[in-house]
């Protein structure tokens, strides 16, 4: 475990691996497959058939901060989940910010992504 992996805390990791996990069930039925490509600070969702990098995620100590790149306006938000993020914050070019903090936050932000990917 290194890099980004290795920042994050016990309960961030833990939400990480039960998001890669829902996510891997929904690849082959959906045929495409992804890649994580993990780096010091973020990890890199990345679709093979697309060959784009559609998310990136960052774990905090006890939660996941999660960048959807598709536009906002694509994607579907239900009691303001989704927030635009500040073009000062350096991330403008990021259309939507998730803070993953428990399972609901969770189950929430795969339905987002699988959204985003086109899977669903």
């Amino acid at each position: 475990m290194g890099g980004a992996l290795a920042r994050g805390g016990p309960k961030a990791r833990g939400l990480y691996r039960e998001m890669v996990r829902a996510l891997r069930g929904y690849q082959v039925s959906r045929g495409d497959r992804f890649r994580e490509k993990v780096m010091e600070y973020w990890i890199g969702l990345e679709s093979e058939r697309r060959g784009k990098v559609f998310a990136e995620i960052r774990l905090g100590k006890s939660h996941l901060e999660v960048f959807i790149l598709p536009a906002k306006r694509q994607l579907s938000s239900w009691n303001g989940f989704v927030q635009g993020v500040s073009p000062s914050k350096g991330w403008g070019w990021f259309r939507s910010r998730l803070w993953v903090r428990s399972h609901d936050d969770l189950d929430a932000t795969v339905r987002l992504l699988l959204k985003s990917r086109d899977f669903a």
